[in-house]
């Protein structure tokens, strides 16, 4: 009979990422104390909550394995609830930079990963056991992530506009500083509208720029009725137009509002210590439920830039994505 590998995974790795006390300053704790909590506790718990009526787990060993940024913790264990046949398993909990992730050998010697999100699998080689460790780290290391910045619908603005806006020699006040060095999100808000509708409390970020540019999602443009291209910062010839409305004026810009380019933010350091290269697009590859690839991936360099992907609304809420993910880079 098959084993269900899949409901395996769905009680250990979640109960264990669940349960604090295993984990000291991000390190797993004591072998002891695992084997403890797998085979005593939590395993059989989550079997009697899921309605299994017997289950035997015996841990057969515990290996640490230590290499730089990576703590390796090797399970092997038999697992008789199904009354067919013992079934030995192989788990490997890494814990990489600070990143649990998690790894299984099967009976015919497959490598794979798990995502406990969705319980996919995903298979990368056959694999003998003694080259698995090796892989995995290998593996780790090779991959490049970059955490992800939401952008909501903003504004930029040059300063006659902001005085039109705002009054004579108004000034930005910061509201919160954002990740990329010297950019603020600031306390000033307007509307953007046109003759279809219109967005209240569309907020202002600085610093001043020599031009003004609106930066909407598709979802936005529908309500607006406007169809904006999808451009780089500054590039905004035969861009769409909209009107924007201050406390104390209102201009009607015949170009200026664009959805934004999927780009990541780096140094001229980040290029040469990523390996990657400023004049190509990249895809990102996001795991989880809703998990896909995103195509055409700019790089804006500069060396006051923070390493950071940003993406809009749509493209977060399509994928699950948060502020903060991390995301691989498809080199």
């Amino acid at each position: 009979m098959t084993v269900n590998y899949v409901q395996t995974f769905n009680i250990i790795p979640k109960v264990i990422f669940g349960n604090k006390e295993l984990f000291l300053n991000e390190i797993f704790i004591s072998k002891e104390n695992m084997r403890s909590f797998i085979e005593k506790d939590t395993y059989l718990k989550a079997l009697e909550k899921l309605n299994y009526e017997s289950s035997n787990l015996v841990v057969e060993s515990i290996d640490e394995i230590n290499e730089d940024n990576t703590k390796i913790i090797k399970v092997s264990f038999f697992d008789n609830y199904l009354e067919e046949k013992d079934d030995s398993k192989i788990l490997f909990f890494v814990l990489f930079k600070g990143t649990l992730r998690y790894f299984r050998i099967n009976g015919d010697n497959f490598l794979s990963e798990i995502d406990i999100n969705t319980n996919i699998e995903e298979k990368y080689t056959i694999i003998n056991l003694n080259e698995a460790i090796s892989f995995i780290i290998n593996k780790l290391n090779n991959e490049l992530y970059v955490p992800v910045g939401i952008s909501a619908r903003h504004v930029h603005l040059c300063k006659e506009d902001l005085e039109v806006l705002f009054g004579k020699n108004f000034e930005l006040e910061v509201d919160r500083y954002l990740s990329q060095k010297g950019q603020f999100a600031s306390k000033q808000k307007v509307t953007i509208k046109t003759e279809a509708g219109y967005f209240e409390n569309v907020r202002i970020l600085g610093p001043l720029r020599n031009y003004t540019q609106i930066e909407i999602s598709k979802t936005d443009s529908y309500k607006l009725k406007i169809n904006p291209p999808v451009r780089d910062s500054g590039d905004l010839e035969r861009s769409e137009g909209i009107t924007i409305v201050g406390p104390e004026g209102e201009i009607k810009k015949e170009y200026g509002c664009i959805i934004a380019d999927r780009h990541i933010h780096l140094s001229n350091n980040d290029l040469t210590k990523y390996d990657l290269d400023k004049n190509k697009l990249y895809k990102v590859k996001i795991k989880g439920e809703k998990g896909g690839i995103l195509d055409n991936v700019h790089l804006k360099v500069d060396d006051n830039f923070t390493f950071e992907l940003h993406l809009d609304t749509d493209d977060a809420n399509a994928f699950l994505i948060q502020n903060g993910d991390k995301l691989e880079i498809i080199k």
